[in-house]
């Protein structure tokens, strides 16, 4: 009786990051990872969090997403814009997001590729999305991924979870707020000429629905990043 009571008390002193960590450890890969089928709650739901990112990123054309993830963003815009490539790393994901694309008869062309060198020429996109992607890398990785994804479009537009996102959804996320990611970014690309920004969403329904429950304000849950070469084009 008083070892359980011991192991509760020992549970209750870690730290909320490192529960998080703990419940997310089940994650091996990104296609274990999606490997459920997505219904059509399931895109609305994802389509809704991240609205403000989605609608960011219909303003230009062709699209080129990084990291396809559950397909759900690139289905969602390939509905209004008529050219829509995702690319990601793992095949399990790839195969799918086409299982996904053909249910919800979406239009996207999907494509194996590594976003450290993608299978593209210079500037073929207008612009490159990314949801949920550059907080699980390192500094150097960011750094040799983004001027790869500059290469091959001009403008990024990126949506990560923020220093208030209630838990890691993977297991190696970094939680950082605007002003750290925007720091960690610049100095990633100081030898680039790239304009960086980076700001809360304005339109974050996750977020409000979460405070709603808890009777008070949690925080924004998810950050817009921005990135643009040759500034002055």
């Amino acid at each position: 009786m008083q070892a359980r009571r011991d192991d509760k008390i020992n549970i209750a002193k870690r730290s909320k990051n490192e529960l998080k960590m703990h419940v997310s450890s089940k994650h091996t890969s990104w296609g274990k990872y999606f490997d459920r089928p997505m219904t059509l709650k399931d895109l609305v739901k994802r389509v809704l969090a991240h609205f403000e990112y989605l609608v960011l990123a219909s303003a230009r054309v062709p699209v080129l997403e990084i990291g396809t993830g559950s397909g759900a963003h690139a289905i969602f815009l390939s509905y209004f814009i008529p050219f829509v490539v995702s690319i990601d790393n793992d095949w399990e994901v790839l195969l799918r997001a086409k299982k996904e694309t053909r249910h919800f008869r979406g239009r996207v062309g999907l494509v194996c590729a590594d976003a450290r060198a993608m299978p593209f020429q210079d500037n073929t996109f207008e612009v490159g999305i990314l949801q949920g992607f550059y907080e699980h890398f390192t500094n150097d990785e960011l750094s040799l991924m983004v001027i790869e994804q500059l290469r091959v479009c001009p403008h990024i537009i990126s949506s990560v979870p923020s220093d208030h996102y209630p838990r890691f959804d993977y297991g190696n996320e970094r939680l950082m707020p605007p002003s750290l990611w925007l720091t960690t970014l610049r100095d990633a690309m100081s030898l680039v000429e790239v304009d960086v920004q980076s700001r809360y969403y304005y339109f974050d329904p996750e977020s409000w629905l979460y405070s709603l429950k808890a009777l008070k304000w949690l925080g924004h849950f998810h950050e817009l990043i921005t990135l643009r070469k040759d500034v002055g084009r």
